[in-house]
């Protein structure tokens, strides 16, 4: 027991009602409990009114989330006397892998969370389950109506023919982290109120004979997914793909920007951050080794309670050279049905009750992200956090556009981990950053037209 694209105005909007993921751990027994063709009955199965047993995988647990997760389906189960959950940590890192080998092997659980981004590869392989017609007769209160189209019609940008397939209930946007009180002790500018100022800052708060580097560089696993939204932002590119149908990553812009963020390796940061995951960059933040890093507003908490709020400044990625403030890296997380459960209705009910705002809108201010419910958006907490306060003001800023990553494309999360060891020979000076970039949008042109047929 518990233990098709979508235009800059939809994005927007997506943004001002707050749909825009953190450190994780390995729980213990991590897959036990995983079940052929879902999870176990004891009694009359789906619909029947008797005992139901289902599984659910948290692919983000760790010893915050956790006990999150925990308590919300202790109190699911309490609504729901007939139906017990087993709960289940995966490893944010394997997850995509795992979930992939259990659709396949027909070993999945009933319900799982992860980033919508990620869920094209289980739509390919046919093994979760429409949620449209679930969702449309939600009509009580705390349901449908709660959400807005441009927030339901993201979670639907994450599949080819455009259905719903993953419930979401929080919301993200990245950021950079800076520590506030040596930046105003040192004189030095805001790190988010342009390029030049950022790395004059990375600069600035490097002292090597003190252990001390600017910037806390991600070298390793997710680097290329994070230096997408780097890229974007910094360029000013508004578009994934340009009007031939062939990635905007390459370009004079595209090279001189991460020629620029390669520079900082060993200087503004440590040679050691070849390999730097999350975890590391976190370590060297809340460590003082590192004064800035980029990720996003999931681990704000985290570093608060490390260091203090008043260490702990917000910024988002500066305007580009030509004014356009570009956000790329959107990142909704939503509960999917996998089609192999034997109980939708009950594995539908659980996906909705996570995202009604009287259980999203307590989870999202625990781990400091935006709820994707207008009513628990309208929550007093949300203005408290800093980082959502910074998130907000740049989601409402005029000049503010977003790029749409072609997340309906299987091979797109798949791309970016197979470019993770061709951006450590540009950080080594083995591979220039225009062969890295070209390389990198070759294997996206191939796999959009692979998936157009």
């Amino acid at each position: 027991m518990v233990g098709g694209r979508e235009t800059n105005l939809s994005r927007r909007d997506l943004f001002r009602f707050g749909a825009v993921a953190g450190g994780i751990a390995l729980v213990p027994g991590a897959l036990a409990g995983c079940s052929s063709g879902g999870g176990d009955s004891a009694g009359s199965g789906s619909g029947g009114g008797g005992p139901v047993k289902l599984t659910y995988w948290d692919t983000n647990a760790g010893p915050d989330r956790t006990p999150l997760w925990q308590d919300i389906l202790a109190r699911f189960e309490k609504a729901n006397p007939n139906i017990t959950v087993e709960y289940v940590g995966v490893p944010q890192g394997d997850a995509i892998q795992k979930i992939q080998t259990a659709i396949a092997g027909g070993q999945v659980p009933d319900v799982a969370n992860g980033l919508v981004s990620t869920i094209a590869p289980y739509i390919a392989q046919d093994g979760l389950l429409a949620l449209d017609k679930y969702f449309t007769a939600w009509t009580e209160a705390g349901g449908k109506s709660d959400f807005t189209k441009a927030t339901i019609d993201s979670a639907r940008s994450a599949a080819t023919d455009h259905k719903l397939y993953a419930m979401p209930f929080t919301s993200n946007v990245n950021v950079i982290y800076y520590r506030k009180d040596l930046v105003k002790q040192l004189g030095l500018p805001d790190p988010g109120s342009s390029w030049d100022n950022f790395y004059a800052v990375a600069k600035g708060l490097t002292d090597p004979d003190k252990k001390m580097y600017g910037f806390a560089l991600r070298g390793g696993q997710g680097s290329v997914l994070a230096l997408e939204s780097w890229l974007y932002a910094a360029t000013g590119v508004d578009s994934y793909f340009d009007h031939s149908g062939k990635s905007t990553l390459t370009g004079p812009k595209m090279t001189a920007a991460l020629k620029r963020w390669a520079g900082m390796f060993g200087t503004s940061a440590s040679k050691n951050d070849l390999q730097s995951d999350y975890k590391a960059m976190t370590a060297e933040f809340d460590g003082g080794q590192a004064g800035m890093f980029f990720h996003n507003l999931g681990s704000y908490t985290d570093h608060t309670k490390t260091l203090g709020a008043d260490k702990v400044g917000v910024a988002v990625l500066p305007p580009a050279p030509n004014g356009k403030l570009t956000l790329e890296g959107l990142a909704q997380t939503g509960n999917f049905v996998f089609k192999g459960t034997k109980h939708p209705e009950e594995a539908w009910k659980l996906a909705a009750y996570i995202a009604t705002s009287g259980v999203q809108g307590p989870y999202n201010k625990a781990i400091g992200q935006l709820p994707t419910s207008t009513k628990a958006l309208g929550e007093s907490w949300i203005k408290d956090s800093a980082a959502v306060v910074a998130a907000q003001a740049a989601v409402n800023d005029p000049k503010a556009v977003v790029v749409d990553a072609p997340l309906q494309m299987p091979a797109y999360s798949t791309i970016q981990v197979e470019m993770e060891p061709e951006l450590q020979k540009v950080l080594l000076g083995k591979l220039s950053a225009g062969d890295f970039l070209k390389a990198w949008a070759d294997k996206l042109n191939d796999a959009r037209e692979q998936q157009q047929g």
